[in-house]
């Protein structure tokens, strides 16, 4: 190997590298502050060295001056951070659909500080992410996002230019659909209420003695842990479904596969 060689393959792993520190970055469940910066960069070196593979062809060249190499650079870290991010919206459906049932039990001032984003998240939400963290760590989601960013560098090589409009476009289409993967699951719970709703003021008429400001709020709260209790399978049966499809959804709207 002579040295112009060895410099071609320093840069390529280098590169390749750059992708996957912003994929371990970005996507959960490596993106969790419990996670040290200097193990997500062992990772992201462990892992380009295993995944990623110089062409049968060659090293590409990547001598084109300093302004292509921070153009190849961005490209890669463009590459991981869209993978990353794909996978966090899947996530951020789940905590779009705590919130969802934190208002409608009434349990919404009830936060707590969540360490994923350090802010301050409804109960409910946190939860809901906890319990879509260990589903998706129980169906080896970790491993499918190593295969799907060995998958970009199949369909987007090193250096290559990255991701192009339409994906980054698709990325966008995917943001909007969490509220709409939301919106389904927090469905039994919000039509749940609203029976309850119907039902405590048809009571407040037949019995005007009642104080409904006092009984809707803990009619609500046990209502929604009942039905979370009781559901409690079926609930992640679902978060399992939605977090499969969601990443075979995101990794063909990003990579152009079927």
């Amino acid at each position: 190997m002579t040295a112009d060689t060895a410099q071609q393959t320093v840069l390529f792993f280098g590169f390749a590298s750059l992708r996957m520190l912003a994929l371990v970055i970005a996507a959960p469940p490596f993106a969790h502050p419990a996670f040290p910066l200097r193990l997500r960069v062992g990772l992201a070196l462990a892992a380009s060295l295993v995944i990623a593979h110089p062409p049968a062809a060659g090293v590409p060249a990547l001598d084109g001056g300093i302004g292509s190499l921070v153009v190849a650079g961005l490209s890669e870290i463009g590459v991981g951070a869209a993978l990353g991010f794909a996978v966090r919206l899947a996530f951020a459906a789940m905590a779009l659909c705590g919130e969802f049932v934190s208002v409608q039990s009434g349990i919404g001032a009830a936060t707590v500080l969540d360490p994923s984003s350090g802010a301050a998240s409804g109960v409910i939400s946190v939860l809901f992410e906890l319990v879509a963290l260990i589903v998706f760590l129980a169906l080896d989601g970790h491993h499918a996002v190593f295969r799907a960013i060995a998958l970009s560098f199949e369909r987007f090589p090193v250096a290559s230019g990255g991701l192009g409009p339409d994906s980054f476009a698709g990325l966008v289409g995917l943001g909007g659909a969490i509220f709409e993967l939301a919106a389904r699951l927090a469905a039994p719970v919000t039509a749940a209420t609203l029976l309850s709703s119907v039902t405590l003021g048809v009571l407040g008429r037949l019995v005007p003695q009642l104080n409904l400001m006092m009984l809707q709020l803990p009619a609500h709260v046990a209502l929604t842990f009942g039905l979370l209790a009781l559901g409690a399978n079926a609930f992640s049966a679902s978060i399992a479904r939605l977090l499969g499809g969601f990443l075979d959804r995101a990794v063909a709207t990003l990579f152009g596969v079927g």
